[in-house]
């Protein structure tokens, strides 16, 4: 069995997140957020390299209709530009639904905070503007990896 080392990516109008799997593409862990900006296109490459990246799976924007949303309109006029860049560094790439990650990912955020509070006493304000693009892009990974590797769970 080859083993392949995965890129998830959740793509906003402003921020982008980013997580990677294990060696062994089993297991989807935070790694950054970058800002969408001029700059993004050379980081993205960079970490594809660094990170060693054989697949990147994109999340999938949906409306709640399941229709495609503005943002993957623009994921995908990304997807064009960089398309020769990804082949010629044999990258492939897929989607996988990102439909709730981030509210997913602000959920599991909320509860780590009230789990810090409880078990350290901490009286502190649970933040809810803190970023967490690169969770959501975790959990589309995750998914992604969870199907792939059939451990589907209901």
């Amino acid at each position: 069995m080859k083993y392949m080392k995965y890129l998830g990516v959740d793509y906003g109008e402003k921020k982008i997140g980013l997580a990677k799997s294990d060696s062994l593409g089993q297991m989807a862990f935070p790694l950054a957020i970058l800002k969408n900006d001029e700059n993004f296109e050379k980081k993205f490459f960079e970490i594809l390299k660094d990170e060693k990246i054989e697949k990147i799976i994109f999340g999938k924007s949906l409306n709640y209709n399941m229709e495609e949303n503005l943002i993957h309109k623009k994921l995908e006029k990304f997807l064009v530009k960089i398309s020769s860049q990804l082949k010629e560094k044999k990258i492939d790439w897929d989607f996988e639904n990102e439909v709730m990650t981030s509210m997913e990912a602000r959920r599991g955020q909320v509860k780590n905070e009230r789990r810090v509070r409880k078990n350290e006493r901490i009286e502190k304000k649970i933040n809810s503007k803190k970023e967490i693009d690169d969770s959501a892009a975790a959990l589309i990974l995750k998914s992604y990896l969870d199907k792939k590797n059939k451990k589907i769970f209901f």
